[in-house]
């Protein structure tokens, strides 16, 4: 995701024309070659010649870097891809924890276990996206935890484990292979599979490693231990680690007291983008940085008479627009962003097609909400963690009726931005008033069969009433008798006691079948 290219290459075929009036102009003569073109007349008002004592730092000459820069610029030059909250990282993660007797060890203080718990919590904070799955593993693997993106659950599992919670001994890498089926997706994108041991006795490697080719499985190998401390039992046998990492074509990485062990893991799991494809990701556009290196040779140009000439050229250039009939075409793509054609339209009052030329969700939003198409507007704003944009929201919501929700979006905002505290008010109010109106409905003004069982289905809530309806059908739902495991009963005990007693459950289940 990070190599050097320009956004818009088409951009520096401008050099070409650049470079050859440039070459023109240093060709021969007092004025180049232009003197054969352009009346003498004309050319000592519109270019300067080059005095002995400036053969090179002269405004012509700065012209034609600025113009080169410029073009360099415009062609949007970039290292990096931008992220943004529309395209979530989806991939999924396996986190293999042994969970043996040698986990005790304290080659590593206090030991390796524990070590474990405080490296993973970290590697949460690093890499918060993305599904993790927690699976712990002796001779045999037990998913404790399945996939999940909350971190703080993350964290308060990869807490509870502990050395003993196995029924059973041993070791054995094999057993993986049945989580890998139930979990992951045949030529499903970004699976990764994070193998966390101090040690591999594994004897089917090229079983295991058919299985992770099959399923397109990204391998990384975490050695937890310190091969310099001698132990009486249970020495690091990080040789073995880098061995089965090597035949498996695994990144294999080794416990640093530091973090760079840490960096090294994050950089070899696999992220995917499901809404737009990594490949399709839009680029982080490092052309505006140039402008300031434009500053430098464009304040060394100020000479008597040139600005002023660059200046009526321009204004005369600008103002023979009539940018009142610019309309979105193909002709204009190549030389305007989407986000600069809705600019345009912006400007011009022109929103509904504003809307639809903004790629910045925020400002399709806001297009939208200008426009009146409410339903567009509340789903371009959606998760967008602004003031603006949550005011811009709850406003969509009340417009579209929902008038409960919006009231409690204006609620949330009061406590986050004060600086929203006098209009949030005014339509808290207002909403207060349209619920209570709502709410005040006989049963014969509802509306009845089909659009009330819309109403109740909907995503928002219009007034308390509809609110009160569901849950009197959750209430409902609860006397039906529910099929719950016998580990669920242990659900108030401590953590560490309820995935004791899981396991135990895991590994009956596994004898029955």
């Amino acid at each position: 995701m990070s190599n050097f290219h320009f956004i818009r290459p088409y951009y520096l075929l401008l050099l070409i024309p650049a470079f050859f009036f440039l070459f023109l102009y240093f060709k021969q003569g007092r004025y180049g070659i232009y003197s054969r073109i352009f009346p003498k007349h004309i050319l000592k008002n519109i270019m300067i010649k080059p005095k002995a004592a400036s053969v090179f730092f002269n405004p012509t000459n700065w012209f034609f870097i600025i113009l080169i820069l410029s073009i360099i610029s415009i062609s949007g030059p970039t290292i990096s891809k931008v992220e943004t909250p529309f395209n979530q990282d989806e991939s999924r993660t396996i986190i293999a924890i042994y969970i043996g007797e040698s986990m005790e060890a304290n080659d590593i203080t206090p030991n390796r276990l524990e070590r474990i718990k405080i490296k993973l919590q970290e590697l949460f904070k690093i890499r918060s996206n993305g599904y993790y799955s927690i699976v712990v593993y002796t001779s045999n693997a037990y998913q404790i935890l399945p996939f999940t993106k909350d971190t703080q659950i993350l964290s308060n599992f990869v807490k509870a484990l502990a050395a003993d919670m196995s029924p059973v001994s041993g070791r054995n890498e094999s057993s993986l292979s049945s989580i890998i089926f139930k979990s992951f997706k045949e030529g499903a994108k970004g699976q990764n599979l994070l193998l966390v041991t101090d040690e591999i006795t594994i004897k089917d490697s090229k079983g295991l490693r058919a299985l992770l080719k099959k399923y397109q499985i990204n391998l990384s190998v975490y050695g937890i231990g310190n091969s310099s401390v001698e132990l009486e039992n249970f020495n690091f046998d990080n040789t073995s680690l880098k061995k089965f990492s090597s035949m498996l074509n695994a990144n294999y990485t080794e416990f640093d007291l530091g973090n760079s062990d840490l960096r090294d893991i994050n950089s070899s799991l696999k992220e995917y983008y499901p809404i737009s494809d990594d490949d399709e990701l839009p680029w982080h556009d490092l052309g505006y940085y140039l402008l300031f290196i434009i500053l430098i040779p464009f304040a060394m140009s100020f000479r008597k008479g040139w600005i002023a000439r660059i200046t009526i050229f321009s204004g005369i250039f600008i103002l023979s627009g009539n940018y009142q009939e610019v309309e979105a075409s193909p002709f204009l793509s190549p030389f305007f962003t989407g986000d600069q054609q809705g600019k345009i339209y912006y400007q011009l009052g022109r929103y509904d097609k504003a809307a639809k030329s903004f790629k910045n969700q925020y400002y399709k939003g806001i297009s939208y909400y200008l426009a009146q198409d409410f339903k567009n507007a509340q789903v371009s704003l959606t998760n967008i963690d602004t003031p603006e944009a949550k005011f811009a929201h709850a406003n969509s919501l009340a417009h579209l009726g929902y008038y409960l929700s919006a009231m409690e979006e204006y609620q949330e905002l009061l406590k986050e931005a004060p600086e929203y505290e006098k209009q949030a008010k005014i339509n808290i109010n207002i909403m207060k008033a349209l619920v209570e109106e709502v709410d005040s409905l006989s049963e014969s003004q509802r509306p009845e069969g089909e659009e009330l069982a819309n109403i109740k289905k909907d995503k928002f809530k219009v007034a308390r009433g509809s609110k009160t309806s569901f849950n009197e059908s959750n209430n409902e739902n609860d006397k039906t008798p529910l099929d719950i495991n016998s580990w669920m009963k242990k659900v108030h005990a401590p953590l560490e006691d309820f995935l004791v007693r899981k396991i135990q459950v895991l590994e009956a289940r596994r004898n029955e079948n």
